[in-house]
Formats: C-alpha cells, structure tokens, sequence
C-alpha cells in the first residue's frame, strides 16, 4: 500500500502548490483595491474628530473587494474533490464504480455557501481591528490625526496610495507601528535593541535584513535611524509583512480547502457504493517541510485511523481528521505541510 499513499500525496503537494499563487494573489490584488478606493479625507476628518468607528469605515476594507480570494477559495475546494475521483483508482475503489464530483450534494452546497464566506468575514475584521489598534496607539503617543491617518493607510506616491498598516492583521500592525516610530529616535532605537549576554545586538522585532543593518548601524552611532532610511525601512518592512500575510492566507486557505473537497469526495464515495464510513482507512503523512516542524505531528507520520471522520489524537491532546482540517485551531494548521491520504477497505462482508 506503500506506492498509492505517495502517489495521492505526491499529486496533492502538486495541487495546493498550484493553486497557492491564486489565492495569494487575489489577497494582494484585494488590498491594493482597498487602497485605491479609501476615503483620504473622511479619514482623516474622522481621525480628528476622535470617531475611530468613522475612520475605519473611510478605510472601505469590506468582504466586496475580496470576491476573487473567495471564488479562488471555492475553486480550491472543488479541485481537491475532483482530483480525489482521480485517485480513487489507486486508493481502492473499483474503476467500475463510474464515481464523479457531485457539486449538488447538500453537503458540498453547505460548504460552499459557508466557508469561503466565513473565510473573508474573518480577514475583513481582523484588518479592520488592526486599524482600529493603530489610531488608538496614536492617539496615546500624542500623534496627530494627518500623521496618524498617514501611518495607517500610507502616502501617495507615484500617483498611487501605498504603505501604512492596510491589509495587515494586528499583530503585524503592531510590530511595524513599533519598529516605525522607534526608529524616530535615539531612544526609540535603543529599545529596539537587545544585548544578548556574549555582547551580540539583535532586534526585538524580526525584520528584512536591511531594515534590521539601519537599526543597528543607528544603536551604535547614539542616533536616530534618519529620515531617508526610516521611509525605505517602514516600505521594506510593511512589504515583507503583507506578503507574509498574504503567503499564509494562501498556505492555510488552500490546504484546508482542499482536504475538506477530498473529505467531501470520499463521503459522495461511500454513498454511492453503500458502504459506511468505518470502511476508510487514513494515514497521516508528516510534510517533512519548514524548520520547525511540529514535533506531535512528527509523531504520529505513518499513523493510521479507521473511519471518515475519525480524529488522529495526537500527544498534545489535539484532535485533527485530517491535515489542515479546518475545524482545528490554527496553531495546528498554519505553516504545516502534512498530509493525509484515504484507502478504502476490503468489503470483508461481500468476500464471505
């Protein structure tokens, strides 16, 4: 049974891996929509008038400018149900049986009415709560409401708006807004800054190289990080996390989507033959990728269960069906690169 788990596996890797840049691009393409239709002047009324509700709305970061990244989140699933009807050759299921994708099923409609939807829903408000985050923080340090409108939704340049913390979730706000007003000062600088015991600097905050060379250089000097290198810094940065952002959005809605199709296709699979879900047997296949891997999934690589929706237990006391089961909590499924294969089993009854 060796070779059908490395072909499923295999040709999965291949799906998720192609159709990861759609959905990263849509989530990019979304943003840069969000920043060529804000409301400059309202938020920045909004801002000065202390009505943080009125600034966020001037933003317009609504569930309308992410349409693509919702149907690339559909198209996702569907293609992982379809290229299940193509393994099923290979997993145990007779050729005969003459198995398609039904997209009519009440449980595939559930699914596709719900989870993009939900998907988008949660992205919008996490957004708008980084921005919510950032005007309060401005507010505190005393900022005021023309450059705290410019630090979150970015300056003109070239005739195009970019920059500021759009797009980004909170904690990647946090992190910019932080590294962006420290390199403001001498003492900004310092406390970016952290002397490890053997007299070696490193930062607070992960940053891109060149960002992390104009900190340090500054911390050394006494000095505020300048002008010039704080503009290429905070656009360097911001850069790097959105693509971050965008990166896992895509790695994480993909996978959940298509292993929900497969778990989906393997449900229309057992209907149609009339047989019951104890008839499936699933193997967890450790992704071996990234560089710290998650050492419970490790574990249980090789594994089997026995059942459609049967949960591998897992020795931190998580519950999975299945890699990136979209029911799991995200430290379970983001970044992971695991696998799950299905095999139906000998129908014993019918061989008597």
């Amino acid at each position: 049974m060796r070779r059908p788990t490395r072909t499923q596996t295999s040709r999965f890797r291949q799906l998720i891996a192609r159709l990861e840049p759609t959905l990263q691009r849509a989530f990019l393409s979304a943003i840069a929509d969000v920043h060529g239709n804000l409301d400059w002047q309202g938020l920045n009324q909004a801002i000065a008038a202390g009505n943080i509700d009125a600034a966020v709305s001037a933003i317009r970061i609504d569930q309308g400018a992410f349409l693509a990244l919702w149907q690339a989140a559909d198209a996702a699933y569907i293609a992982g149900a379809t290229e299940t009807v193509a393994t099923l050759g290979i997993s145990g299921v007779p050729a005969s049986a003459g198995i398609r994708f039904d997209m009519t099923n009440p449980r595939a409609e559930a699914y596709l009415a719900t989870a993009s939807s939900r998907m988008v829903a949660e992205i919008t408000e996490d957004s708008k709560q980084a921005v919510r985050e950032a005007i309060q923080r401005g507010y505190t340090a005393g900022r005021g409401p023309r450059d705290i409108a410019t630090d979150v939704a970015g300056r003109v340049v070239g005739g195009r708006r970019t920059g500021g913390i759009v797009g980004l979730d909170t904690g990647r706000a946090y992190r910019l807004d932080m590294v962006q007003q420290g390199m403001k000062t001498a003492d900004g600088v310092k406390s970016l800054v952290i002397v490890h015991q053997d007299g070696t600097l490193g930062l607070r905050y992960k940053v891109n190289k060149a960002t992390e060379k104009r900190i340090l250089a500054a911390y050394r000097a006494g000095t505020a990080v300048s002008a010039q290198g704080q503009r290429m810094s905070v656009d360097q940065f911001r850069n790097a996390l959105l693509k971050s952002r965008a990166d896992t959005i895509a790695q994480l809605e993909t996978s959940q989507a298509v292993m929900a199709g497969r778990r989906e296709e393997w449900g229309q699979v057992l209907e149609k033959l009339g047989r019951s879900d104890a008839d499936v047997e699933k193997r967890w296949q450790h992704g071996s990728g990234g560089t710290d891997p998650r050492p419970h999934h490790v574990a249980m690589n090789n594994k089997t269960v026995r059942g459609l929706d049967t949960p591998f237990v897992f020795n931190n006391g998580s519950l999975l069906r299945y890699a990136h089961d979209e029911n799991a909590p995200i430290s379970e499924t983001a970044r992971c690169t695991c696998d799950t294969t299905f095999r139906l089993l000998p129908d014993l009854a019918a061989l008597r």
